[in-house]
């Protein structure tokens, strides 16, 4: 079957959204997050389309993008795409996908829904009961604020005239639904600082569970739901899929 054209944007504004195969973590450490940066940058560069506006979550991201050619946009996400999952397979010892199938994107084609988009992408954390918008590092809300050089506010921040109406415009209730890509993110990080204390670090990722032989993943799995965790923890925790999780 062949797979469905992307709807084309009158503005040239898109709402990228990718996240990790299995709902796995894409991000264990400041290290992961940086090198994905690192890529956005340098494709935005090379590309040279407009990034106004991104959120990395643990296992998930959101960009809003603006290029006046579709094809520029599969083209940098292939590109980030291909480059991160091939760092994050040799640093964690990781076989198979490590996003899940195409990323989506969303045209964005008026105004109301471009503004929207923004603070829907600012607030993920906010969402996911990571602390104040202000405090998360690596959305491009500071950016706004005058802290970073990594997103294209001008376009944007013209729209609101002032930083005040930035800031207020972003503690209003949104108007528009869009697509959920996060998956309970802060249940994540609780459930990985427990396996993490648990087991002393002995584990760089969580993810390594899967890669053990049967008896160690069963045993392992097991010491998991002694310490508190849920089928739906752990199988956003290691990759494993939360029926074989519930059969062990």
């Amino acid at each position: 079957m062949s797979r469905r054209p992307r709807e084309e944007s009158s503005t040239g504004y898109y709402h990228v959204m990718q996240r990790g195969a299995g709902k796995q973590i894409l991000f264990e450490d400041e290290t992961d997050y940086q090198r994905y940066m690192d890529k956005l940058v340098e494709c935005k560069n090379e590309i040279g389309f407009s990034l106004p506006a991104y959120c990395l979550m643990n296992n998930h991201v959101h960009l809003l993008i603006k290029t006046n050619q579709l094809r520029d946009l599969s083209k940098a996400m292939s590109r980030i795409g291909t480059s991160y999952a091939a760092y994050y397979n040799v640093r964690y010892d990781h076989v198979g996908n490590v996003f899940q199938g195409r990323f989506l994107s969303s045209p964005i084609n008026d105004e109301e829904y471009l503004l929207e988009c923004v603070k829907y992408i600012h607030n993920n954390p906010v969402k996911a009961n990571f602390g104040r918008i202000d405090d998360y590092a690596w959305s491009s809300y500071n950016e706004y604020l005058g802290d970073g050089a990594v997103a294209d506010t001008g376009e944007i921040m013209a729209l609101f005239g002032s930083r005040t109406m930035f800031e207020e415009f972003h503690k209003k209730e949104g108007k528009i639904e869009f697509d959920e890509c996060d998956v309970a993110a802060s249940t994540c990080e609780d459930g990985l600082r427990i396996v993490r204390d648990y087991f002393n670090n002995e584990f760089e990722s969580p993810m390594i569970v899967k890669m053990l032989g049967k008896k160690s993943r069963d045993i392992v799995i097991k010491e998991m739901k002694k310490q508190g965790l849920t089928n739906h923890q752990i199988e956003l925790i290691t990759g494993i899929s939360r029926d074989l999780v519930r059969r062990i």
